[in-house]
């Protein structure tokens, strides 16, 4: 993310915090500002865990599924 789309969230974010942004704003910021999620195959993510020497359960944690 830029650091202006970086500072834009931030703002967003506070100015949520304080209520003066609603959650409907603060999805289209979300959306505009944060990166897009990657996906993946199955291939991939083993290749992945396989490289960084994880089990499944550490990997499992480590990503957050």
């Amino acid at each position: 993310m830029s650091d202006i789309l970086d500072m834009a969230h931030d703002m967003a974010m506070d100015l949520h915090a304080v209520g003066a942004m609603d959650a409907t704003m603060i999805r289209m910021m979300d959306e505009l500002c944060l990166s897009k999620k990657r996906v993946f195959t199955a291939a991939e993510i083993r290749r992945i865990r396989q490289r960084t020497r994880m089990s499944q359960p550490i990997f499992v944690v480590m990503v957050g599924v």
